[in-house]
């Protein structure tokens, strides 16, 4: 539904960043965990060269959507507690 917040499952990879001194320099929260899934299956789509995904709209769109739509199906099993 448009407006909507998505949940896009926290943050990967956050940490903070300190001086020599080991005072606080500098955070980074890092990258949605939604963003290093659709990341990974990307890189599985691209690495198999008989996967396509459906017609439709240009190829480089096609499986950025795809692979988002795969982020949003593991981030939805995770939230149920991962497949059984």
């Amino acid at each position: 539904m448009a407006g909507t917040p998505r949940d896009e499952g926290g943050n990967a990879f956050p940490f903070n960043e300190r001086s020599g001194d080991g005072s606080h320099f500098h955070s980074h929260v890092g990258m949605t965990l939604r963003d290093w899934f659709a990341g990974q299956a990307l890189a599985g789509m691209l690495a198999n060269p008989e996967w396509a995904p459906t017609p439709g709209q240009a190829p480089e769109r096609r499986y950025a959507v795809a692979a988002y739509i795969q982020a949003d199906c593991m981030l939805a099993e995770r939230a149920k507690g991962g497949a059984k």
